[in-house]
């Protein structure tokens, strides 16, 4: 999976929105917890009430899947 194809399974979970919480991060994975996300928006920045810019959590994802 590249990265543009892993901003779309993303933004296909959040219904095309730009930012993405951690529990959606895990469900677009099929996790139930969404402490499998923390190590990807450990250092991010947090936007209102704990979103995620989706373009720089998939750098992570793919910087860990590496």
């Amino acid at each position: 999976m590249d990265k543009r194809e892993l901003v779309k399974r993303l933004k296909k979970r959040c219904n095309g929105a730009d930012f993405i919480t951690k529990s959606e991060i895990a469900a677009a994975f099929n996790c139930k917890k969404s402490d499998v996300a923390n190590k990807y928006v450990s250092g991010l920045m947090k936007f209102r009430g704990g979103y995620y810019d989706i373009e720089e959590v998939a750098d992570r994802i793919m910087q860990g899947a590496r």
